[in-house]
């Protein structure tokens, strides 16, 4: 699933921001393969361990979204503050759970990361976990104190459901996790397994789900057909209400229409093209480039092409420009 938080390596291979947005030499230590010599001596020289880029990112972000655990272990050790919040409101372990790097996880907890810090986009760091199916993970996080049935409309369980991931619904349930919570779509867990077709998930919450009266005397082939033909009209519904939203100028609406149907798994690139135009149309630069690149991964997956900020920004205002001129009486005027 795309957009389930920033992305600190791949991307940072393909693009280069450079100081102009806040990064100091401390940063190009850390990224890539990183170098802890270079980390230990600009900070032996005074470098701050705690200085973030324009984003709130800071070098421990880095260093778990790289997977060095060496440095973040070192960075810790020097004052770096463990819970630094960026403009996502992502934490360090947001990152390291949803890399399921284990490892990096428990270097954090041990120096008590706050495993139920909800971030920007409503993911504890359990969720994240889930996002980046790893069992391992969620135990452990678990262990620290993360609850499992939180006030989120982002549920665990349903989560798990949409990733397919038996053994971590399992555990989730043996831990105490509600099957009749509702996610942000208001889906219960069984209902989200279903419209996916996952035959696995559909047997093991059937039995601790409340009956629905939608599935009375329903087989599993038919409840799957159901729900998954539901699904897709669901998905095609969020992106004709965000186009006539995006239309009439009212881009948040737009943005959770669009959000929505990615979420219910519509596969079409240009979804985050029209993202990334709501949040410039709402003034939000770093979200839109977020999505900016996310769609020239998808049209130009070479990772040899160049990703630059500006190549980014020029294939969505192309598609910008498309879009008008094709539209119903448009006129072709492009959006300066």
């Amino acid at each position: 699933m795309r957009g389930e938080g920033i992305d600190l390596t791949a991307r940072s291979a393909r693009s280069s921001s450079g100081p102009a947005s806040g990064e100091t030499p401390l940063f190009f230590a850390i990224l890539g393969q990183g170098s802890q010599a270079i980390v230990e001596y600009l900070i032996t020289i005074g470098a701050d361990p705690n200085k973030a880029n324009n984003r709130g990112i800071t070098p421990l972000h880095l260093a778990a979204g790289e997977g060095h655990c060496e440095i973040a272990e070192y960075l810790l050790s020097k004052g770096a503050n463990v819970d630094p919040i960026c403009q996502d409101g992502e934490a360090p372990l947001h990152i390291a759970a949803r890399r399921g790097n284990l490892r990096m996880v428990k270097i954090l907890l041990e120096h008590q990361a706050d495993c139920n810090r909800l971030s920007g986009k409503l993911h504890t760091p359990l969720v994240a976990s889930l996002f980046g199916s790893s069992l391992e993970c969620l135990e452990r996080i678990i262990e620290a104190g993360a609850a499992v049935n939180t006030d989120s409309p982002v549920t665990p369980l349903s989560v798990a459901a949409r990733k397919g991931l038996a053994d971590c619904i399992k555990c989730l349930l043996n831990r105490g996790a509600d099957p009749n919570e509702p996610d942000e779509d208001g889906k219960l867990p069984l209902e989200v397994a279903a419209s996916i077709g996952w035959l696995a998930g559909i047997q093991i919450l059937l039995p601790v789900t409340n009956p629905l009266e939608k599935f009375e005397n329903l087989s599993i082939a038919e409840m799957i057909k159901q729900e998954g033909m539901a699904r897709q009209q669901e998905a095609l519904t969020a992106v004709a209400d965000g186009d006539v939203a995006y239309w009439e100028k009212n881009y948040a609406d737009a943005l959770r229409c669009y959000t929505k149907a990615l979420r219910l798994g519509h596969g079409d690139p240009a979804l985050y093209a029209k993202r990334s135009l709501c949040h410039l149309r709402n003034y939000d630069q770093h979200r839109f480039l977020d999505d900016a690149y996310s769609y020239m991964d998808i049209m130009t997956p070479d990772l040899s092409v160049p990703c630059s900020e500006k190549a980014a920004k020029k294939l969505v205002l192309g598609y910008d420009m498309n879009w008008r001129a094709e539209r119903p009486g448009s006129g072709s005027n492009p959006t300066n």
